[in-house]
């Protein structure tokens, strides 16, 4: 608890919106009488008696690859929220978790993440939105992104600043669309940086000038692909990467340029053509301008977007049967873990389902009740689990 003898009233409404306590609880600034205290004090909101408060996503957890889903999901909205506000978070919050986006719902995540792409880049939201729901992927759930790109030769000849936008995957996304054709594992100590040896036996030489990273995988008919992806190397040392301070580094994006080719030679079918992968973990959150050097050096956010087609070019809806969606459109993955941590037994969750939902909730929760549900009863489905998990404690 902080009271307004140590800090002034102001600055406490301003950790109000800013701050969160430790145990991912939102603060109050509340009168003091209660405590014994005249005057205005910051408190945790689920208990008076916490005493450490953190920025959002300040913490040890904010960055953790290992962070269960349910969490995640809390930590994006909080994050939505400081960014676009929390009426627009909630808007598009009630799709956390949904696989199968419509060209509306994919349009209106797009829209309130990236508002200033509806404006200057059309096509390219009108290509994102295709990709999330040709390969059911979500925003949300950080699949995919929109990155604005300043183009430096064009802002100089026009005297204003002119950017190029560019879909991204991350890299999660490239793994769970392999995934969806068949589990695959890594071999020989991979994704990791190439030998010199390697180098020679794959290109005939060591190249001097980039970072080189090899990935191999195999799926369980045995059939094995590799990859190989690069960073570049100045004089001395090799380039920046964003996200250097949040732990980002050369290796690791040689190794996630060398993981999506591997999975593209795996998968051939499974993901969408010329689009950069990126590390979720270190993109940033709505339209901040990224310098290209640090993201994509080698190749052009323009000339990757340049000539290209949509990915579909008719109107496509998703179908919502159960041979393609054998889970009802809704995550499994993110649905399994948020259950376990909110406490609700497969029983529990088809009795909530068979009460609110007024589906038939006989047979096997995944593979039998949520491919019951339509896009509407998946939505509320989701909701409610969302908003169970939303009550959950962050740290543990």
């Amino acid at each position: 608890m902080i009271k307004d003898c140590e800090v002034p009233y102001e600055t406490l409404k301003k950790m109000q919106d800013t701050h969160e306590c430790m145990c991912g609880a939102r603060l109050s600034v509340a009168w003091g009488g209660m405590w014994g205290y005249k005057g205005y004090v910051l408190r945790c909101s689920a208990n008076a008696e916490h005493s450490e408060f953190v920025r959002p996503f300040e913490t040890s957890m904010a960055n953790n690859p290992d962070m269960p889903g349910w969490r995640l999901s809390k930590y994006r909205r909080r994050q939505l929220e400081q960014q676009i506000g929390d009426k627009n978070a909630a808007a598009v919050m009630k799709y956390q978790g949904i696989m199968t986006l419509s060209q509306k719902d994919a349009t209106d995540i797009i829209a309130t993440i990236w508002p200033r792409a509806i404006k200057e880049a059309p096509a390219e939201v009108k290509r994102a939105m295709l990709i999330c729901v040709q390969y059911r992927l979500n925003p949300l759930m950080k699949h995919l992104y929109l990155l604005p790109f300043k183009d430096k030769e064009e802002s100089k000849k026009q005297g204003k600043e002119i950017f190029n936008w560019a879909v991204a995957l991350g890299i999660s996304a490239n793994r769970l669309l392999a995934r969806r054709q068949g589990p695959y594992s890594y071999f020989d100590n991979t994704p990791r940086i190439m030998t010199d040896d390697e180098q020679k036996i794959i290109f005939g030489k060591v190249d001097k000038h980039k970072l080189w990273a090899i990935t191999k995988i195999k799926d369980k008919e045995g059939n094995e692909a590799q990859g190989y992806g690069w960073w570049p190397k100045k004089d001395d040392g090799t380039a920046d990467v964003y996200g250097a301070d949040k732990g980002n580094t050369p290796e690791g994006m040689a190794m996630i340029r060398s993981e999506r080719q591997a999975l593209d030679r795996l998968r051939p079918d499974s993901m969408p053509a010329n689009v950069m992968v990126v590390d979720e973990k270190y993109m940033p959150e709505g339209s901040r301008v990224i310098d290209a050097e640090k993201i994509a050096p080698g190749e052009s956010p323009k000339t990757i977007t340049e000539g290209k087609q949509v990915i579909v070019e008719q109107s496509t809806e998703e179908k919502h049967d159960t041979e393609e969606h054998p889970s009802g459109g809704v995550d499994k993955d993110w649905l399994k873990e948020t259950l376990k941590a909110i406490k609700w037994s497969d029983e529990t969750t088809k009795s909530w389902i068979a009460a609110n939902l007024k589906v038939d909730a006989t047979g096997d929760l995944i593979k039998d009740v949520l491919p019951r549900l339509n896009k509407e009863q998946a939505q509320r489905f989701t909701n409610e689990i969302q908003n169970k998990a939303s009550q959950l404690p962050l740290i543990s």
